[in-house]
């Protein structure tokens, strides 16, 4: 059994905060075990990619904070966060301008730059949108437009180029 704390007990926390931030009431979440066992600042639930996530922006903005993430599993992300595709989106389908369309460039841009910066390899092959048959085609233009306006660069294949790039595939131009 655990007893979390907004307040840190009855006493200040004296721990450093974010400027304006009242002391007293500073809103981590202490997790105490009984007879004086452990003590955290933030207890993260789940080991999948969000909580791997928060805990490490917390271990980022708060260095000198404890804590402790949970996993029931006896490895992490073995749920939906191990069942990805490996994708990094770009945000075609996207509304220019809208936050989707933003925050996919952001994440996009900041998944590539963290894969660098630890050694992680990617592969930036592309993705094929194909219109299989001539009616499809005004809805690839629109889709390529799309693109444009959200930064990002596309080509269009002629049929022989398609097949060079991938063989399997059948489509129009």
């Amino acid at each position: 059994p655990t007893e979390k704390s907004r307040f840190h007990g009855e006493k200040e926390c004296g721990q450093a905060h974010p400027a304006g931030h009242g002391k007293r009431r500073c809103g981590r979440s202490q997790t105490r075990f009984p007879q004086g066992g452990m003590i955290h600042d933030f207890t993260v639930i789940g080991g999948g990619i969000l909580g791997l996530s928060t805990a490490w922006q917390l271990a980022r903005r708060h260095p000198s904070s404890r804590i402790v993430l949970l996993e029931k599993e006896s490895a992490l992300a073995t749920h939906q966060s191990g069942r990805n595709s490996g994708v990094i989106h770009a945000g075609v389908y996207y509304p220019p301008g809208s936050l989707k369309a933003r925050l996919c460039r952001e994440g996009a841009a900041a998944t590539k730059r963290f894969c660098a910066e630890h050694g992680i390899a990617t592969d930036p092959c592309g993705k094929l949108i194909v219109a299989t048959d001539t009616t499809q085609l005004p809805q690839l233009q629109a889709l390529r437009e799309r693109a444009g306006a959200n930064g990002i660069t596309s080509e269009w294949l002629q049929a022989g180029a398609l097949r060079e790039r991938e063989p399997r595939v059948r489509g129009v131009s």
